[in-house]
């Protein structure tokens, strides 16, 4: 049966930016036209084509692996213009190869620090639904209803409610269990938040980078109750952490959230038994200061394609 997925991809340059390269250390990703039969066997022939050291290879999902390599100054003297280039141009070379990208690194920015007023407004003074202006109507509103509490737009035709729910991936930051949004996260079988950290490789999906990015995202999308509404209060929740504490990630671990997400096998990490139907992603990666990616290379490709 047919499975419908929507990805959506929302670009904000002004929350991640494109990080300085570890100078020794040149990240790669890297997928073979047919499957090599081990790690050794993919080392030997990476070592034919490169002369850096193998220093890690790991599969990730899609039937690819990211390859560290060394970069002492010896070894790149064999290089007469930039390494990287180079690297890559010599590895798609190979008629073994599908394909070669560097695995593309970037980082969660964190907020600067709000000097409060000394008085605030009474409006401003406590959060309510009347404030979220973006529900309301068009053009700056998506028309969810016309006034708080109307009731009138979207919300006539739908508020999330399905069954079996309606689950919504958000790979961000990780998640907070606030109280207008916990009962809308994942649980599993046991009653613990479901979700997966693909930088520390566990089930911690707390917010480590303290910006609440991920939690802002999805109380946009599902929170609850009086005060702060989501789009819809009946959608779950599933949280994927992308950045380690300093907001750092890998492309890969983007790679590898979109397939789990949707319940697509990822080496070494247990299966997800609550796929979603929809992804959100609120981050981008840039080429260089004020120079978004417009474009996404072969293996973040195949994964929305899977997706």
């Amino acid at each position: 049966m047919w499975r419908q997925f929507l990805v959506i991809i929302l670009l904000v340059s002004t929350q991640c930016s494109l990080a300085a390269k570890k100078e020794a250390e040149l990240h790669i990703i890297i997928k073979y036209k047919q499957s090599m039969l081990s790690v050794a066997a993919i080392k030997r022939q990476l070592n034919s084509e490169v002369p850096l050291s193998v220093k890690e290879i790991t599969p990730i999902a899609g039937n690819a692996y990211t390859v560290l390599f060394s970069l002492d100054q010896q070894a790149t003297t064999h290089f007469s213009g930039d390494v990287l280039d180079e690297v890559l141009r010599r590895l798609r070379s190979s008629p073994f190869i599908q394909y070669a990208v560097e695995d593309r690194v970037s980082y969660f920015n964190p907020f600067p620090e709000i000097n409060k007023p000394a008085k605030m407004k009474p409006e401003m003074a406590l959060l309510s639904h009347d404030l979220q202006w973006d529900e309301f109507l068009p053009p700056g509103g998506i028309m969810l209803e016309s006034i708080p509490g109307l009731f009138d737009g979207a919300w006539v035709y739908t508020n999330g409610e399905a069954v079996p729910p309606v689950v919504v991936a958000v790979l961000d930051t990780g998640i907070a269990p606030h109280e207008s949004l916990v009962n809308n996260l994942v649980h599993d079988e046991k009653g613990e938040i479901w979700g997966w950290n693909f930088s520390g490789n566990n089930r911690n999906v707390a917010d480590e980078t303290v910006s609440y990015h991920g939690t802002h995202v999805a109380g946009t999308i599902a929170a609850y109750g009086q005060v702060i509404k989501g789009v819809g209060e009946h959608l779950r929740i599933l949280p994927l952490k992308i950045p380690d504490f300093s907001g750092m990630f890998y492309e890969s671990q983007v790679i590898n959230a979109i397939y789990w997400a949707v319940g697509g096998e990822v080496p070494n990490i247990p299966n997800n038994p609550y796929p979603a139907s929809v992804l959100n992603m609120s981050f981008s990666v840039d080429e260089k200061p004020g120079k978004e990616v417009d474009h996404c290379d072969e293996p973040l490709q195949e994964a929305l394609f899977f997706a």
